[in-house]
């Protein structure tokens, strides 16, 4: 009963540590802030729009992307990521 106690464990320390290690970064559609036109940081932050990831350089820059319309959207994206 103990090894079987021990199996257990052990496989939960392992699946465990597993799933937590293959944690990926988000694939944005963006290597540039919309917003300020900066490379995006993992940390900036990021928004779903039109089915796509967009990121950002920081946290503030998220919610002036969500504040525009969608024209507005897609020129930010498309004159910082050309």
């Amino acid at each position: 009963m103990i090894r079987i106690t021990t199996a257990l464990l052990a496989f939960a320390l392992l699946v465990g540590c597993t799933s937590q290690a293959s944690h990926e970064a988000p694939e944005y559609v963006n290597a540039n802030c919309p917003m300020m036109g900066n490379p995006v940081e993992e940390d900036g932050g990021s928004t779903e729009w039109n089915g796509q990831t967009i990121g950002f350089c920081c946290d503030g820059c998220g919610d002036k992307f969500d504040a525009l319309d969608d024209a507005g959207k897609q020129a930010a994206l498309d004159k910082h990521n050309k």
